[in-house]
């Protein structure tokens, strides 16, 4: 299916009357679970990437047995001692009191630290014992995506568009023509809708931050933007190819679909949510649902995918223009 050229009717009147009359909400629990099964894939699949990619998170223990009781240096003051020769921030002390145990998290490598932290522990008046390691995965998901933001991004787009090319060529009917004007009329209703949603999401983000709710962006791309030249490598998959995956689910199939078995009242607000809460982003669930309710406005309004394809490839551009300005101030 070519989203732009040849895209069938995005909210056109059902024809067969007999098909959807029965059992309407049978439609609801089918997109459901079609929305359902391309979460799963996602997290599936995702979940499979995350281990394959995750660092790897080293410890290492070292039993405190004080040489003399009364000469060893305090718990407080030799954390700061150990903190100080700069191995990692996470340090601490756990166990009974007596039998604590130092423990340092997050090293880079275990190879290096046994002889600076047993010269300091002798030092602070601790024998110096056989220290333990122990090393797994660390899948944290904003560690994961900042640093693999394409191999992730593109599955979670190619998931989307198998699910909504797939079940948009098996379940939306009829496929009628597009409303008139083509190309430019779409394209043009599109940036409308895009520059609409992003102002939206601009009052409802001051609304929100003076009722004291600030909306941020995904932490995990805050933190790519302040790397240099990373976003210049995420512009692609942020602003074209996520756009074209989202919309041929979201509108494409979801949407369309809906809107010929149950209309528009139930269609463009259960569209819209389902858009919201795939974003998993707590804060901006009110900018995503009316942003995913002018975009499926574009798609009814000219017939065609092309039109909420731009809305979003519009959207996604001007949020991650302010995003990079607001970085670099």
């Amino acid at each position: 299916m070519n989203p732009v050229e040849d895209s069938p009717n995005c909210g056109a009147e059902p024809v067969d009357a007999a098909r959807s009359a029965p059992t309407p909400w049978l439609a609801v629990g089918e997109a459901l679970a079609v929305l359902s099964a391309c979460v799963v894939a996602i997290l599936i699949v995702g979940g499979t990437l995350a281990l394959l990619l995750a660092p790897e998170i080293h410890q290492a223990t070292f039993d405190l047995v004080p040489r003399s009781a009364a000469h060893a240096t305090p718990q407080d003051e030799l954390l700061r001692t150990i903190r100080r020769l700069g191995l990692t921030d996470d340090v601490d002390i756990r166990g009974p009191a007596g039998a604590p145990t130092l423990v340092l998290r997050g090293l880079s490598s275990t190879e290096t630290v046994g002889d600076p932290v047993h010269r300091a522990l002798h030092d602070a008046g601790y024998e110096m014992r056989p220290f333990q390691v122990r090393s797994w995965p660390d899948p944290d998901p904003v560690l994961l995506i900042r640093e693999h933001p394409r191999v992730l991004l593109g599955s979670q787009s190619a998931i989307l568009l198998a699910f909504g090319a797939l079940f948009t060529a098996l379940r939306v009917r009829p496929r009628m023509p597009a409303v008139p004007g083509g190309l430019p009329r779409a394209a043009l209703v599109g940036v409308v809708a895009g520059a609409a949603g992003f102002l939206a999401s601009g009052a409802i983000g001051l609304l929100q931050k003076s009722l004291g709710w600030t909306i941020e962006e995904q932490a995990w791309l805050v933190e790519v933007l302040r790397q240099d030249g990373a976003v210049l490598g995420l512009v692609p998959w942020l602003v074209v190819v996520a756009p074209l995956a989202e919309e041929v689910f979201f509108r494409g199939y979801l949407f369309r679909f809906l809107h010929e078995r149950v209309g528009a009242r139930v269609a463009y607000p259960l569209s819209a949510a389902c858009f919201s809460l795939i974003h998993f982003h707590l804060p901006g669930l009110l900018v995503y649902f009316v942003v995913g309710l002018l975009f499926a406005w574009a798609c009814r309004r000219t017939g065609t995918l092309a039109a909420p394809i731009v809305a979003h490839v519009t959207y996604n551009g001007a949020a991650l223009g302010v995003a990079l300005v607001a970085t670099l101030a």
